[in-house]
């Protein structure tokens, strides 16, 4: 037997290749002959575990004709698509056959897929709530811009108001054209950038259709 024992204190190690002790397996309170003798029959039983498995492994590779498909196997699996600006519910869950992978009969890669399910009601279960929550972001968003773009108009409301004042003072007084002139130019400089945040702002803004609103015209 491949132990050493420790009778004295009823512990039981492992017997390294020179004969020395190894790794403790265990210790007992009971009777230390019953403790080996169960330990005994526990590695006994692994190893013909290991040696029946190693056979069967070695059986089916050898008659692979012979293997036969698991019941339940999946034909079939649902991949989840992360949702992306102007995507639709309906386009979120991908059918992919397990054999031939993600990427096989459609455009999406492993970066884009949230999970795989096996069960499609729960593939699409998950896209409805990643759904719901991206356009609830999307519109959090939308309303951000529109809440900038009022500030940046009142922003240049109260610029141009401030340079046609310094205009006017100019107009006044002609010969000290040059103390107003410097504002001016600050002036405008904020105005232009002003106008361009505007724009991009502008630019980037998208309608937001809501899936009941989609499925009110398609009844239309």
């Amino acid at each position: 037997m491949p132990y050493s024992i420790d009778y004295k204190n009823k512990c039981i190690y492992k017997k390294k290749s020179d004969g020395s002790r190894g790794e403790k397996v265990g210790c007992t309170k009971g009777n230390i002959k019953d403790y080996i003798a169960a330990v005994q029959i526990h590695a006994e039983s692994k190893t013909t575990k290991m040696k029946l498995k190693k056979k069967s492994l070695r059986e089916m590779l050898d008659n692979p004709e012979q293997i036969k498909p698991i019941a339940g196997a999946l034909s079939q699996i649902y991949a989840v698509q992360k949702p992306y600006s102007g995507c639709e519910l309906t386009s979120l869950v991908k059918p992919i056959d397990p054999l031939l992978g993600i990427g096989a009969g459609h455009s999406i890669v492993p970066d884009e897929i949230h999970a795989v399910f096996a069960d499609e009601d729960l593939a699409n279960d998950i896209a409805n709530d990643l759904f719901e929550k991206h356009m609830k972001a999307e519109s959090a968003l939308e309303e951000k811009k529109e809440a900038t773009t009022k500030k940046v108009k009142s922003a240049l409301d109260m610029l141009e108001s401030k340079r046609k004042e310094h205009m006017d003072m100019v107009k006044e007084d002609p010969k000290n054209a040059s103390k107003h002139r410097d504002q001016i130019a600050v002036v405008t400089e904020k105005i232009d950038d002003l106008m361009t945040k505007l724009e991009k702002i502008e630019k980037s803004k998208k309608q937001i259709v809501k899936e009941d609103d989609k499925k009110k015209k398609t009844k239309k």
